[in-house]
């Protein structure tokens, strides 16, 4: 079970980095990376989010993100659950990080986060088998039911 769970964590991860890429790349719009990758905002706030968008090149170096990234992915497992919504969520709220989304591959579910006066507020979300079309960028559609595929092809 534990081995299925961390190649489906796998798998979510790499289609949703699938679909951010037609968009951001296409457009000119930042490049998607995944982990394992620093994203280095103070001395003391080093993060390695699941997936990130650098909108400008110059942020990423030889040591990692040095400047906020447009976006932050989680993508929950049973031991960062509680790190990712919690901590992690809060900090790079605090540290100016534009968008943080959450996935929950447990109950398949996207949530798109928004930072506004410090906090981030819920801009939209999709779960099961929908397509969620985000507001802040024309034309980007995450195709939700293709994260929980099983198929190989998805």
């Amino acid at each position: 079970m534990y081995i299925y769970r961390d190649l489906f964590w796998r798998d979510v991860a790499w289609r949703l980095q699938r679909q951010l890429e037609d968009y951001f790349h296409d457009r000119k719009l930042g490049e998607v990376f995944n982990a394992p990758l620093d994203v280095i905002l103070t001395p003391h706030d080093i993060f390695e989010p699941d997936l990130l968008v650098v909108a400008d090149p110059d942020h990423a170096t030889t040591r990692g993100v040095e400047q906020p990234p447009l976006l932050v992915v989680e993508i929950l497992s049973p031991s960062t659950r509680k790190v990712d919504r919690g901590l992690k969520f809060r900090r790079y709220a605090e540290l100016g990080i534009l968008h943080c989304w959450i996935v929950d591959p447990d109950i398949n579910r996207v949530e798109c986060f928004r930072l506004d006066s410090g906090a981030y507020r819920l801009a939209i979300e999709g779960e099961g088998d929908t397509k969620l079309t985000h507001p802040d960028w024309d034309g980007l559609v995450i195709d939700v039911a293709r994260l929980w595929s099983k198929s190989l092809f998805a």
